[in-house]
């Protein structure tokens, strides 16, 4: 029987669900013949500490892995990952500034998520070495979503009212994250990962 493994993750909001895709694509990577069920998607409680929120989301669903984002933010990524407890099983997923960094690199992701896959006027992204520079990444992806669907009037005023889900499109519509491998928030992510993989798969367990 085919083992199958868990993996959660534990995010600061509901916008930062467009990390699972990049997290499957890292899993599938990192241990490419190792199957997965869906994952779990839990937002936490900004009013509680983060170690409690860990262990409630651990306590409802037994991930293998549990992933728990932190926006650095204004914040000093090494700082926020300490905030997260450490455990064999837990991956902190701390991007420099925010969750949309990791989608800026690209161009023809965004624009399929917005119907005009074949246009070619500038977006104004960042180059990827200039990704965890950016002050804003939310507002950046943002623009590029609105300037690559070039939507005027209530057109535009209806896309602005769903950029969240445009933001998953644009996770979901990348097959190739290898190129965040240039960025020092990612390549810690995928660090951690594979020290984590390594523990949990030197010892399979049953399915329950």
């Amino acid at each position: 029987m085919t083992q199958v493994y868990r993996y959660s993750l534990l995010a600061d909001g509901s916008s930062d669900r467009a990390l699972l895709p990049i997290l499957s694509w890292l899993l599938r990577e990192l241990a490419p013949s190792t199957t997965w069920a869906e994952p779990d998607f839990a937002i936490r409680n900004a009013r509680e500490p983060v170690v409690g929120e860990v262990a409630r989301t651990t306590s409802l669903y037994r991930p293998d892995i549990l992933f728990v984002h932190r926006d650095a933010e204004a914040v000093a990524p090494d700082k926020r990952r300490t905030e997260i407890p450490k455990a064999a099983e837990v991956v902190p997923v701390v991007p420099v500034r925010m969750t949309e960094a990791w989608l800026l690199f690209d161009e023809k992701a965004i624009r399929r998520a917005v119907g005009r896959p074949n246009r070619r006027h500038d977006l104004g992204l960042p180059a990827i070495r200039r990704i965890e520079h950016v002050a804003d990444p939310k507002l950046c992806l943002r623009d590029a979503l609105l300037t690559a669907s070039e939507a005027r009037g209530r057109q535009r005023s209806r896309l602005q009212t769903n950029l969240s889900a445009c933001t998953h499109r644009v996770a979901d519509l990348i097959t190739d994250f290898s190129p965040l491998r240039r960025l020092s928030a990612f390549q810690r992510l995928e660090s951690d990962c594979r020290e984590a993989l390594e523990k949990l798969l030197a010892s399979p367990r049953p399915d329950p």
